[in-house]
C-alpha cells in the first residue's frame, strides 16, 4: 500500500489470548498509512491429519508459533513435539505434500477441507469458544 501496489492492506493486530503483535504495532508508527477499518474474527484452531491417522499416532504437530501457544494445554496432554512453520495454513499443506502420517496441524476446517485432511479435534485453543479473537486493522494511503 505504502509502495502504491494496492490500496488496502489488513494487518492482525491483537489476539485476545497473545496480547498486542508489537512489532506490527510500532510499524504503524512510520508506515504513513492510515487506520481506516477494523474487524475482529473469531480464530477456531482444528487438529488436523492424514485420513486414517489416529490422534493417538500424532508425534509431531505443526503450526504457526502463536497457533501453537494457544493450543499449549491440548499439545501437552498429547505429549507430542512442537515443530512451528511459517503459518497454519502452510502446516496443513506440508502434512499432505509429504504424507505424514505420524504428524498433525494445528490449523482451520478450511484448511482442511482445502488439502484433503480429516478433522480430529475442533476447537483446540486453550480458551472456551469465542475466547479467541484476532483483530485487524484495515489500513490505507
Amino acid at each position: 500500500v505504502a509502495q502504491w501496489r494496492s490500496d488496502l492492506a489488513i494487518l492482525p493486530i491483537q489476539n485476545t489470548l497473545e496480547g498486542t503483535l508489537h512489532d506490527i504495532q510500532d510499524r504503524l508508527v512510520s508506515c504513513g498509512l492510515h487506520i481506516v477499518g477494523e474487524v475482529n474474527i473469531p480464530v477456531i484452531h482444528c487438529l488436523l491429519a492424514l485420513p486414517g491417522t489416529r490422534k493417538e499416532d500424532v508425534k509431531t504437530v505443526l503450526s504457526h508459533s502463536v497457533a501453537l501457544a494457544q493450543c499449549s494445554t491440548l499439545l501437552t496432554g498429547m505429549g507430542s513435539v512442537r515443530e512451528a512453520v511459517f503459518d497454519t495454513a502452510y502446516a496443513a499443506k506440508v502434512i499432505k505434500a509429504e504424507g505424514k502420517t505420524d504428524a498433525a496441524a494445528i490449523a482451520s476446517k478450511e484448511a482442511a477441507e482445502e488439502f484433503g485432511l480429516e478433522v480430529l479435534a475442533e476447537d483446540v485453543h486453550d480458551k472456551e469458544r469465542g475466547q479467541n479473537i484476532q483483530r485487524y486493522l484495515l489500513l490505507a494511503r
